[in-house]
């Protein structure tokens, strides 16, 4: 490859993704081609219409590679988080002495930390990060290299993806000429984008709603203490209103567009819509009644979720940061969420200019991981990466 560029595979809910992108000034993101195609999608960690999928895949990479002017060679894929779990564990090591950190006791750490989950015939690491580290005086910090201590604690956390997700997509890969693939979790990545290290280091806790799926991560340092995922996004709300109101999905999608929750609506008001050419309007009162029904049904999935309250559970100090495409922009629906959860919402967005709306936050996330790791040999672990970064390169 000519450039120094890196491609993203990223699987939305309701679309599939391909970036071609390269670092720019600033850490920004320069994307020199994309690719998408729409598809059947997953819910409950099964996908809908397998047998489109590898035509999904190849029809968005080939655009892709036209747009960028790139032949793919190697592809990031990022896995959603109903194909992943995320666990954490505590490991610590002991010197003879006291002295400095050096890379090699993260690297023992981490191998510690990880042991139970080698081998294991269902799931594989793909992921893994530090929470925290800590010395012998009970101080914590982000990175421990250089500092003089007896003993190095940690909590770290790892990702496991489902073996038959990777098999299945590593098949569809080779088919479309692509035999270099590195799975890495689109939740985490995201979290990692989004977020400065500061703010996550005080604990991040991030909603990704999308078309008809939804994960909630709770991210603190480089690791994800916890995620959950849930089979219900902003699809179900058109779905609600077409099979209410009567009229085709398409309708129900453009009509969706106009509702806002945060009005006073009265039985006059109406939304209106053109529907094969002619004007068309609903009562806005019942419009909003049942997308309200269905953003309600939503946060009680959320409340769910959020409601363990130990080591790996969300915190409560935490603000709600909303993203994705399912429900960011719905007017009103960000308050609604707030209001229901007794908690503050912040939507959120990458900040990279002209890409800076919801829906890009996975597939950006995955392209900036896929950036940072671009330069490294193919077949370099995980953890040496990491303490590539805990060596500031």
């Amino acid at each position: 490859m000519i450039r120094n560029e890196s491609s993203i595979l990223d699987f939305g809910s309701g679309k599939l993704t391909v970036l071609v992108g390269e670092r720019g000034v600033n850490r920004s993101i320069n994307l020199l081609g994309s690719g998408e195609a729409h598809y059947g999608g997953f819910a409950d960690g099964e996908w809908f219409e397998p047998e489109k999928l590898a035509d999904a895949v190849s029809y968005a990479i080939n655009n892709a590679e036209t747009n960028s002017r790139t032949k793919i060679g190697r592809l990031f894929v990022g896995v959603p988080g109903e194909f992943t779990t995320a666990v954490c564990e505590d490991a610590n090591v002991n010197f003879a002495k006291k002295r400095r950190v050096l890379p090699s006791d993260v690297r023992e750490l981490f191998d510690i930390g990880r042991e139970k989950y080698e081998g294991k015939p269902d799931y594989e690491v793909i992921n893994q990060g530090a929470v925290w580290f800590q010395t012998d005086d009970s101080r914590r910090m982000a990175t421990p290299d250089g500092l003089l201590t007896g003993k190095l604690s940690a909590r770290l956390a790892y990702i496991l993806c489902e073996c038959r997700f990777i098999e299945s997509v590593r098949k569809i890969l080779a088919q479309a000429g692509i035999e270099e693939a590195e799975f890495v979790s689109s939740p985490l990545a995201e979290a990692l984008y989004l977020f400065p290290p500061e703010a996550r280091d005080q604990s991040v806790v991030l909603l990704d709603v999308g078309y008809i799926t939804g994960t909630l991560s709770f991210v603190q340092g480089d690791g994800m203490i916890n995620m959950k995922s849930f089979s219900v996004g902003g699809g179900h709300i058109a779905g609600d209103l077409s099979q209410i109101l009567g009229i085709p999905f398409a309708d129900a999608e453009n009509l969706k567009r106009k509702v806002i929750l945060s009005l006073d609506v009265s039985e006059d008001d109406k939304y209106e819509i053109l529907m094969n050419g002619e004007p068309r309007a609903f009562p806005a009162k019942q419009v909003n009644e049942i997308v309200e029904a269905r953003v309600q049904y939503i946060g009680e999935i959320v409340g769910k979720c959020l409601a363990t309250e130990d080591n790996s559970g969300f915190p409560r100090y935490a603000p709600l940061h909303l993203t994705g495409g399912g429900l960011a922009y719905l007017k009103g629906g960000k308050e609604q969420l707030a209001k229901q959860l007794n908690r503050g919402v912040e939507l959120t967005a990458p900040k990279q200019a002209m890409l800076n709306r919801p829906y890009m936050s996975a597939p950006l996330g995955v392209l900036d991981m896929a950036i940072n790791e671009t330069g490294s040999p193919p077949r370099q672990s995980l953890l040496a990466r990491l303490l590539d970064r805990v060596k500031g390169k």
